[in-house]
């Protein structure tokens, strides 16, 4: 007798489907947001504004790689 089961309403699923998309949508904002502090033209409230980031986002970055954040 075969047991029908629909994953895509399992909780455990779901949480991994949901951390899975937050952690792509991180890495795909994360490169142009390091371009940005690099090139040292962009403030920090431009980089919020154009990729529309939080500040929070766009500082753990800069912290992490040591790159200068111009305010």
């Amino acid at each position: 007798m075969p047991i029908h089961y629909d994953i895509e309403t399992d909780e455990l699923y779901l949480e991994g489907y949901k951390k899975g998309y937050e952690e792509g949508f991180a890495q795909v904002k994360e490169q142009p947001v390091i371009n940005m502090l690099k090139c040292e033209r962009f403030t920090l409230r431009d980089i919020v504004e154009i990729m529309n980031v939080s500040e929070e986002f766009v500082l753990n970055i800069a912290q992490r790689l040591g790159l200068k954040v111009i305010y």
